[in-house]
C-alpha cells in the first residue's frame, strides 16, 4: 500500500519438483547402471582373472545397490558338484567347501531347478524358511535374497546371488540389472 507505505500482499507462485527430482534421479541411477554394465563387459572381454574382475566389480555394484553378500556358484550336472569360486560375505573372502545339491538343495537347487531368478525379501519369515529348506553356508544376518541362474546354451552352469542384510532391499529395476549382468557372467565364465 503505497499510502500507507504498508504490505498488503504477496502474489506467488509455488511449483512442484517432486516428480521432476524424481525422473532425475533415475535418469542418473540408470545412467550410473548402464556405466557398470559397460565396465563389467569391458572387464570381462579383456580376458583378465575372472575372479579378480568380479571381487572388482563388486565394489562398484555396492553404488548401485545394497550387497551385503555376493557369490558365484558353479554346478556340474554330471557330478552334482556345486561349488563357488566367489564367495564375499560382508566384506570377507570364504571359501566354502563343494557339495552334492540333492543331498542338501537349499535355495541354490531351487534356482537351478526351476531356471529362474528367486527374490527373497526375507528369508528369516517363517512361510519362507517352511517352503525353502534354506542352507546356511557361513553365518550372517541376511535377510534379502536373489539367486540367478547362470544360463548358457540352455543350461545352468551355475548361480550369482546378491544379499542383503537389509529385509525388502531390492527394486525390480535392481533384479533385471542383475539378471543381464549374470548373462553376460555366464557367457564368461565358460569362456
Amino acid at each position: 500500500d503505497e499510502v500507507n507505505n504498508r504490505l498488503t500482499g504477496i502474489y506467488g507462485a509455488v511449483q512442484d519438483i517432486t516428480d521432476h527430482k524424481r525422473v532425475n534421479t533415475e535418469l542418473r541411477q540408470r545412467a550410473d547402471e548402464v556405466s557398470l554394465l559397460y565396465r563389467l563387459s569391458l572387464a570381462l572381454a579383456g580376458g583378465q582373472n575372472l575372479y579378480m574382475t568380479l571381487r572388482g566389480f563388486v565394489q562398484e555394484l555396492k553404488n548401485v545397490m545394497v550387497v551385503d553378500a555376493f557369490h558365484i556358484g558353479l554346478y556340474d550336472a554330471e557330478t552334482d558338484i556345486f561349488n563357488y569360486p566367489l564367495f564375499l560375505n560382508l566384506d570377507e573372502d570364504f571359501q566354502p567347501p563343494p557339495r552334492k545339491l540333492r543331498e542338501n538343495p537349499g535355495l541354490t537347487w531351487e534356482v537351478i531347478s526351476t531356471r529362474k531368478t528367486l527374490y527373497l525379501p526375507d528369508v528369516t519369515n517363517p512361510e519362507t524358511q517352511l517352503k525353502y529348506k534354506i542352507v546356511v553356508v557361513v553365518e550372517a544376518p541376511i535377510r534379502s535374497y536373489i539367486g540367478i541362474p547362470l544360463i548358457l546354451q540352455e543350461r545352468v552352469i551355475g548361480i550369482m546371488s546378491v544379499q542383503s542384510i537389509q529385509k525388502n532391499a531390492y527394486t525390480q529395476n535392481q533384479i533385471r540389472l542383475l539378471e543381464t549382468l549374470a548373462a553376460q557372467a555366464a557367457i564368461t565364465i565358460e569362456k
